[in-house]
């Protein structure tokens, strides 16, 4: 709908259930907290929270250690807010960070408005993506994730809504430059992730040139479209400035890339028969089964928004329809984040980058992947309206059960639940104290924490362990002249794993608080501690 007076397409306000959805990530924060006793903790919240105190603690952006290499976005978002409400920052991480989830809400729901143009959509899929496990991961957890979404969604609201004012010189200019502001904060929090979203809006202009060609004839916004071409190359400049010249921590991608095109070439070349990145489905979950039903949603988003993909896709070559400016856009960055993703599980397959990038990769799919999906829901769900009364009642509760069901899968399946996953990522109080106990009294050796990382990971930031020169020891069995830091959470752990601790007789036991102890090997000589 347009306004007769500006010519504009007037924006719908939204719907009255939008402030119960805004309830929902407090609800889960909430939860995660109490299960966990506050003490859920994986290892780039752990690295954020470092470089967080050590910029509060020097009052720069780039501290002499301990900096985030890929990007002081985060790092100074926490400072301010340390500063502003005299919150430590350590707390500030635990307590105040996982509910700012909630920000996310009217951001996710004014970009998906913009992109369909419907209400109600923008509303489902503002639901689904707080019921897509990967993405709730991303975002729960007390890292940079939660604000480069939050900025991620933002430029795709402003891209689209410059895109409706193409014509007026001050509103244009209004939304670009709020587009590139938030550009810069998206670089600024993590350099990486930006680039991604630049690839794509690249690619994106690319797909638009090429289908207008393929046409013939114009497509409806067609000419907003070829300004994705100089967003992409504004972005790039922007990049390149951070990289080389604001922030030079970021410096040390260099190592990541050169590793990357050696694997890459290995593998290519059958030299390295690369790794299997899937073995972690295997070894994290009690039974593969298990992970394919609390991933469920993300495959069924997959396959509806596929299906809607396709659809236009046919329309669109076939030369028979034209989408608004917002959908094109939509269905062309879907196409750019699957071939990203693709790309990601080829340099998975070749063991480039911790293996994981495809990991990293997929929250950006299920971005333009849930909007899609959502729009065939609808459809759906208006067919439903049509039939009779017990049609309308079944499906009721087909929705509602659909979203009880989902809703837990989520949090499990985000969470890593202990009574599901293999792979725990919170502590102890007992194992805490341990670790700050060990901090300033064993300086100079190298404690055994576990076969994982959960401990290594709590004492990087509860008892700075390196400014103590205090080093982990990282293989899975302890040698017999190693420090051994013991829990009973640790021994239920293993248990589940089934595997074997190292034997304590014959060390001395120099701390034991009831629930984690540490042992240390006994003197062979008289000058040895």
């Amino acid at each position: 709908m347009r306004s007769e007076a500006t010519g504009l397409r007037t924006v719908p306000s939204a719907p009255p259930y939008l402030l119960g959805l805004a309830l929902y990530p407090l609800l889960v924060a909430s939860y995660v907290g109490l299960r966990f006793g506050w003490r859920w903790l994986d290892g780039d919240a752990a690295l954020l929270t470092v470089a967080s105190q050590n910029t509060y603690v020097e009052g720069t952006l780039v501290p002499t250690v301990g900096a985030y290499y890929l990007g002081y976005g985060y790092s100074a978002v926490n400072t301010f807010l340390a500063h502003l409400g005299g919150i430590p920052v350590e707390a500030l991480q635990v307590y105040v960070q996982p509910f700012l989830l909630a920000l996310l809400v009217p951001v996710s729901y004014a970009a998906f408005r913009a992109l369909v143009g419907d209400a109600s959509i923008a509303a489902l899929a503002s639901l689904l993506l707080f019921l897509q496990p990967d993405f709730l991961f991303e975002a729960l957890r007390s890292s940079h994730a939660k604000f480069t979404w939050l900025l991620a969604l933002g430029m795709l609201f402003l891209l689209a809504r410059s895109f409706e004012v193409a014509s007026r010189g001050r509103a244009l200019a209004r939304w670009v430059t709020l587009f590139y502001l938030l550009a810069y904060g998206l670089i600024a929090s993590n350099f990486f992730f930006a680039s991604s979203y630049i690839f794509a809006l690249a690619f994106a202009f690319l797909g638009g040139w090429v289908l207008a060609r393929w046409r013939r004839r114009g497509l409806e916004g067609e000419e907003d479209l070829r300004r994705l071409l100089y967003v992409a190359l504004a972005c790039s400049i922007l990049v390149f400035l951070f990289v080389f010249y604001i922030y030079p921590p970021t410096l040390r991608l260099t190592y990541f890339f050169q590793s990357t095109l050696d694997r890459v070439s290995g593998f290519l070349l059958d030299v390295d028969t690369g790794v299997d990145p899937y073995q972690y489905v295997q070894a994290a979950w009690l039974h593969p089964g298990l992970y394919l039903a609390l991933s469920s949603l993300s495959w069924l988003v997959l396959g509806l928004s596929f299906a809607n993909w396709a659809q236009k896709a046919w329309a669109l070559l076939g030369r028979r329809a034209t989408l608004p400016a917002g959908q094109f856009l939509l269905w062309l960055l879907y196409t750019a984040f699957a071939l990203l993703l693709a790309l990601g599980v080829f340099l998975d397959r070749a063991g480039a980058l911790s293996a994981n990038l495809q990991v990293r990769l997929f929250p950006h799919l299920m971005i333009v992947a849930i909007p899609l999906a959502a729009q065939v829901v609808s459809r759906i769900a208006a067919r439903a309206r049509r039939g009779g009364q017990g049609v309308r009642l079944a499906a009721v509760a087909l929705l509602a059960t659909a979203v009880l069901f989902f809703s837990g899968a989520s949090v499990f399946k985000a969470t890593n639940e202990p009574l599901l996953s293999n792979r725990w990522v919170f502590h102890s109080a007992a194992e805490r104290a341990a670790v700050e106990w060990a901090g300033p009294r064993l300086g100079g050796t190298s404690v055994w924490v576990g076969p994982d990382d959960r401990l290594r990971v709590l004492s990087a930031v509860y008892s700075n362990w390196s400014d103590h020169r205090l080093a982990v020891y990282k293989h899975r069995q302890a040698g017999t002249r190693i420090d051994l830091l013991l829990s009973d959470l640790m021994e239920k752990h293993a248990a589940r794993l089934a595997l074997l601790l190292p034997e304590v007789r014959g060390r001395l036991l120099v701390y034991d608080n009831g629930g984690a102890a540490l042992y240390h090997p006994r003197p062979q000589t008289p000058y040895q501690r």
